[in-house]
Parts: structure tokens; C-alpha cells; sequence
């Protein structure tokens, strides 16, 4: 994966953002690497999960 990510962090929490963002590239790696079945569906509904703002029911 590429690091592209962290060249658009301000560089004063570059050092803290990349990473986070290695780590979360790893988890998500991770996760995709135990799933069997449908693993792109999964981490693509995974992403949308994660980003998406909660809506006020």
C-alpha cells in the first residue's frame, strides 16, 4: 500500500497521523486477509460503516 495518505496531514501531527494511518491500514489488512467469502463487499460495507456521519432519526 502506498503512504500517500500522509502527505496530505498538516506536518505538525504528520509524525502521529501517519501512524495512525499505517495501523488502521494494517487492521483493515488484517481483517481483509481472514475473510473467506465476498472479503472486498465486506470491507467496502466495513468502510462505509466507519465513514459515514450518523444520521438523526
Amino acid at each position: 500500500m502506498q503512504d500517500t495518505d500522509c502527505r496530505k496531514v498538516n506536518e505538525a501531527v504528520k509524525p502521529i497521523a501517519c501512524m495512525i494511518f499505517a495501523q488502521l491500514r494494517q487492521l483493515r489488512q488484517t481483517i481483509y486477509d481472514c475473510c473467506s467469502n465476498a472479503k472486498d463487499a465486506l470491507c467496502e460495507l466495513m468502510d462505509t460503516v466507519l465513514c459515514t456521519p450518523s444520521l438523526d432519526a
